[in-house]
């Protein structure tokens, strides 16, 4: 298909920015590969607005294996303060990746601004900037003419006003923007983030998941209706779970196992209680029932021991596992899922699995207090609880149960968290077609 851009034929480009992280690649991926067959001329572009994401980046992610060559350039803020362009992920890590002596700069750089000496941490990084290597030197770009064909941007809108994101959207200005919320969710806050006005959000589409989510997205960004449009999950559409699974390594070896979604340590996820999730989780779920296990990290989630040490380094391949599938593959095999609050518990529903959330937030000051969404028992919980579309416990006796109820009748339990799902999220089914299509008539000039 030939797009015309500004009355002249000429190759149009889309910046796709990977903020907060990667994971908002598994929503924007159905889309974007329908676009590129629909219109292969297309150049796509990815952005990285912060380097840690890249360096976390698993070779074996699947999103990852079938974007590289759709992504025709890898656009990644250094550490070290510049825009670099790489064809690759793989190039692009190995780019970013300091020598020794940057590495020393940058870790004295992070120590001072961890105490408020930002100044003193600056001029680490600037040392740091200037011993470069010729290969790192030929990598760098400057980022306002790698934007210039930029015909529209994807991204998250809950991500316009971060700072990291200010240079990138200053200098796209009033490109066309699309938006998908970058993980899945239903923002059920009452208390709306201060956004800044300085840019326009006119030329702004966002696509939801659920009617549910309407009225956060026109109190946080001052957006009428006529720019939000309902299209469920894009990742849930039945056509797009169905090539996953065939482009995907599944677990072919092990069915019928216990699927963790795991999580790092966060301020509503302390180590403690972690840890004590993890060892009755081990001890009912191996020990009890002789199930096992498999677990899949968050994209964010650096490698620890946490798991050797409760379920056993010798154990590892006999009653437990790390996996790298995607998780749409995975839940097709499990029997149940666990997770510690994570949208993917939604793409578990999708399947017709259930899912446990073992999450206990009493007495957390942040998540435990008068604005807490609270369950039938008055306990604090975070929104997939609140709305029914996971069974909540937060103790080895409220776990115990829910497992029971899975294991005594999972079809039971399966058809309750489906209706709830059916009630909330929209049917994705032609949602890439959607989104693709709205973009494609913005470059075609059409909108």
């Amino acid at each position: 298909m030939d797009i015309t851009v500004d009355g002249k034929n000429s190759r149009p480009a889309i910046c796709f920015i990977s903020s907060p992280g990667i994971g908002i690649l598994d929503n924007w991926l159905p889309p974007i590969l329908r676009l590129k067959l629909v219109c292969p001329e297309l150049d796509i572009f990815i952005i990285f607005p912060k380097a840690g994401p890249v360096e976390l980046l698993d070779p074996e992610n699947i999103n990852l294996i079938m974007s590289d060559d759709i992504f025709t350039k890898k656009l990644v803020y250094s550490h070290l303060g510049h825009w670099i362009s790489a064809p690759t992920y793989s190039s692009a890590q190995s780019l970013i990746k300091p020598s020794s002596i940057q590495a020393v700069l940058l870790k004295f750089a992070v120590k001072f601004e961890r105490f408020s000496l930002g100044f003193i941490g600056k001029l680490f990084r600037y040392l740091g900037s200037i011993i470069t290597t010729k290969k790192y030197r030929q990598a760098i770009v400057s980022l306002p003419e790698e934007l210039k064909p930029s015909r529209a941007v994807l991204y998250d809108i809950n991500d316009e006003f971060k700072s990291y994101n200010d240079e990138i959207l200053s200098i796209l200005g009033k490109t066309p923007r699309f938006s998908i919320y970058h993980g899945i969710h239903i923002n059920l806050s009452t208390t709306i983030p201060e956004v800044s006005v300085y840019r326009s959000l006119a030329a702004t589409t966002c696509y939801l998941y659920s009617e549910m989510e309407k009225q956060y997205y026109r109190n946080a960004f001052q957006i009428d209706d006529s720019q939000l449009r309902v299209i469920g999950v894009p990742r849930h559409e039945k056509a797009w779970i169905k090539m996953l699974s065939s482009s995907s390594n599944q677990e072919k070896d092990w069915e019928d196992y216990v699927f963790i979604i795991s999580r790092s340590m966060s301020e509503y996820l302390p180590y403690d209680r972690k840890m004590e999730a993890l060892r009755i989780i081990k001890s009912i779920i191996v020990d009890e029932l002789g199930m096992k296990v498999i677990v899949k990290f968050h994209p964010k989630e650096r490698f620890s021991n946490q798991y050797e040490s409760v379920f056993g380094r010798s154990m590892y391949g006999t009653t437990w596992k790390y996996s790298s599938a995607h998780p749409l593959v995975l839940g097709r095999k499990c029997k149940f899922a666990i997770s510690f609050f994570s949208g993917v518990a939604v793409d578990m529903l999708a399947l017709g699995k259930p899912v446990i959330e073992y999450l206990d937030l009493k007495g957390i000051p942040a998540y435990d207090n008068d604005k807490s969404l609270r369950d039938s028992n008055g306990n604090p919980v975070l929104s997939y609880r609140y709305l029914g579309l996971v069974l909540g416990a937060d103790d080895e006796l409220t776990f115990r149960k829910q497992v029971n109820k899975i294991t005594d009748d999972p079809v039971k339990s399966s058809n309750f968290l489906m209706t709830r799902y059916r009630d909330i999220f929209a049917d994705p089914d032609g949602a890439a077609e959607i989104i693709s299509g709205d973009i494609l008539s913005v470059l075609k000039g059409k909108s």
